[in-house]
């Protein structure tokens, strides 16, 4: 980051080069204009979203919770309807699509480095892991996979639907279906098969 001052005299062309330098940066940083782009759209959807729901009704997210309450989890439901909200205007956002398609991949980066970019992202979007997780802090989820027994590694994938899910959360002695699997069971599976 740098600073240049303006000068009084010479505004057109101060403003030229302030312009110039903008599209430099922005050439330069291409994964850092989608950043923004993002993080802007997003900003400026969900004050508009608030806006206009509030101004139809400014008891919607108490309707809505009403609403949901015998279905699944009414405080999910509600950031379910804001999230399909907010999707609709990011899809819809001309500048943010803009800057997705114009990013090209890095041509200079080596096959086996892409890999692992790839298999890192995958990681980190599929499988999330919370940090400091209790039952009280956040809800459990059809899907939620946990860790049954550490020794054996064995694991479990929530498969309650998530109106059941719902009406278990609040006793003291929860019981969720799981389908367990150790890890490394379809691996051998597979080659059991070969």
């Amino acid at each position: 980051m740098h600073f240049k001052t303006k000068s009084a005299i010479n505004v057109e062309k101060d403003f030229k080069e302030i312009k110039a330098d903008l599209e430099s940066w922005k050439q330069k940083n291409k994964r850092s204009v989608v950043a923004l782009n993002w993080s802007n759209t997003i900003n400026n959807s969900v004050q508009r979203i608030f806006s206009e729901l509030t101004r139809a009704d400014v008891n919607w997210i108490h309707d809505l919770y009403e609403s949901a309450d015998s279905d699944v989890s009414p405080e999910i439901e509600v950031v379910n309807l804001l999230q399909s909200i907010l999707s609709e205007h990011l899809i819809t956002n001309k500048d943010l699509l803009q800057s997705i398609s114009e990013l090209k991949s890095d041509k200079q980066e080596s096959k086996s480095d892409k890999a692992k970019a790839v298999a890192r992202l995958t990681r980190r979007l599929y499988y999330t892991k919370l940090d400091s997780f209790t039952f009280n802090e956040v809800p459990v989820m059809t899907g939620d996979v946990f860790l049954l027994n550490k020794s054996k590694s064995i694991y479990g994938i929530v498969i309650t639907p998530e109106c059941d899910i719902r009406h278990i959360k609040g006793r003291d002695n929860r019981h969720f279906e799981l389908l367990t699997f150790e890890r490394g069971m379809a691996q051998k599976i597979m080659k059991e098969k070969a």
